[in-house]
């Protein structure tokens, strides 16, 4: 009577040496010895920066939303109708045309150039 895990197992016909040979894998051991060698840190050293130009991001993005909504709140603001950021109306520039407030940076990146608005902002 054979053995009915040898014959449905991945192991059938091969001898046991053959089958841990072909999976070879670092041991725990192995791999604790690669990470004091210094193998492997580079992540480590790889990830830090961009995780410390993330924290910068997310803080300036938090001022940015913390002044947007401070002129938000007070009269005499407008939204741009590019970049959606709350600017005092003297800083804005209302274009006719196209029927909508546009603050300076967004003006120098836009140029000559038009945009269709589907609705105008009230002046």
């Amino acid at each position: 009577m054979k053995n009915s895990q040898q014959e449905r197992g991945p192991g059938k016909g091969r001898d046991s040496n053959e089958i841990s040979e072909q999976n070879v894998r670092l041991e725990p051991k192995e791999r604790g010895e690669r990470l004091e060698r210094g193998e492997g840190n580079e992540r480590q050293e790889r990830d830090g920066q961009p995780r410390a130009d993330l924290a910068q991001l997310i803080e300036s993005l938090r001022q940015q939303f913390e002044q947007d909504r401070l002129l938000a709140s007070q009269s005499g603001s407008a939204r741009c109708g590019i970049c959606y950021l709350y600017y005092r109306q003297t800083d804005l520039f209302y274009r006719e045309e196209e029927g909508f407030y546009i603050c300076k940076s967004c003006q120098r990146a836009l140029g000559n150039g038009r945009i269709k608005m589907i609705r105008r902002q009230q002046r």
